[in-house]
């Protein structure tokens, strides 16, 4: 994902595949992610596959370690 153009996450999946293609150009394992986060294995994983029921919070927290802020916008 261009770091320059924001994308609009309207879904789960958005958010999941947003996290898994930064975490792969970070250069990190779903292993590492877990580690870094202090999140488990499976809930990197459920994340990334886009799993609706993934807690928010722990949602936003894994995106920080990886460097993604969510803005809203109203429409």
């Amino acid at each position: 994902m261009d770091a320059k153009a924001p994308a609009l996450l309207r879904s789960p999946a958005d958010i999941g595949q947003m996290a898994r293609e930064r975490r792969k150009a970070l250069g990190l394992t779903i292993h590492q992610l877990s580690d870094l986060s202090g999140l488990s294995l499976g809930f990197i994983v459920d994340m990334e596959k886009g799993k609706a029921t993934s807690a928010i919070g722990k949602v936003l927290h894994a995106l920080g370690i990886l460097g993604i802020d969510l803005a809203g916008t109203i429409r």
